[in-house]
């Protein structure tokens, strides 16, 4: 197929993916400025929190949730306010890289008609469709994960670039869930094998720098922060008295 083919299969399903996001949107949610989930208020009260320039742990319920989607979210509420429509509106725009993502991957793996059929795949499947709508915080994972898969792939190439930039991806994957931990050990495994000495000897420096420590930079920082309020006893007065009061990793 043509570029020219390609780039307009793609964009058709693109266009096709984010239709069924508005079709979710005003036929099942109903409401766009509707919140339904608890989880969801949550979120949204921690990043009205950050953006006001109020600290994450305003109240202590925040301390059980991880950061990063909470982030995310202020760093989008500086863009277009607090609307709630609109915020939905910009998760809605970031399906068709989501979708570019697929068929990059689908393309590696095998050719380009895997990767458009992981794209249209992708765009008919109703769990991509309906969280990112949610504002739960595997609306960012979904995002996340390809970019990730794809830069541990490319990492074979030799450059490392794509090291380094999955090892970011990963970091911030854990800072919103801690779950997304089982990346680094994946990563590890892929990038060494096969398990030789020689192959270990000259990848396995190269991948503690590029990938694990990038990886682990974030939820460091969390788990000191954390370990100096846990030590404080958790008392009121502490929790603005740190500089590091806007992350969190306990949920490991």
């Amino acid at each position: 197929m043509s570029r020219r083919g390609v780039f307009l299969s793609l964009a058709a399903i693109a266009c096709f993916g984010v239709f069924l996001q508005f079709a979710i949107l005003f036929g099942v949610i109903k409401d766009p400025y509707s919140v339904y989930w608890p989880d969801t208020k949550l979120y949204l009260r921690i990043a009205e929190d950050l953006f006001a320039g109020r600290p994450f742990d305003m109240l202590k319920e925040n301390l059980t949730r991880a950061p990063g989607y909470p982030y995310f979210l202020a760093i989008l509420m500086h863009i277009v306010g607090t609307d709630i429509f609109a915020l939905r509106i910009i998760h809605i725009a970031l399906f068709p890289i989501f979708i570019v993502d697929l068929y990059l991957l689908g393309k590696r793996f095998a050719d380009e008609r895997t990767g458009l059929i992981a794209a249209l795949l992708g765009a008919v499947y109703p769990y991509f469709l309906y969280v990112p709508l949610t504002f739960s915080t595997q609306a960012l994972l979904i995002y996340l994960s390809p970019f990730i898969a794809l830069t541990v792939l490319m990492r074979r190439e030799g450059k490392w670039i794509y090291g380094l930039a999955a090892g970011i991806l990963i970091g911030i994957s854990i800072f919103t869930r801690p779950t997304s931990i089982f990346w680094l050990p994946a990563a590890l495994f892929y990038w060494l094998y096969p398990f030789s000495w020689v192959s270990l000897k000259k990848q396995a420096i190269k991948a503690v720098v590029l990938l694990c420590l990038p990886a682990l930079l974030f939820p460091a920082g969390w788990v000191l922060r954390n370990y100096a309020l846990g030590k404080s006893g958790f008392k009121e007065e502490n929790y603005n008295s740190l500089i590091m009061n806007d992350f969190l990793i306990s949920q490991i």
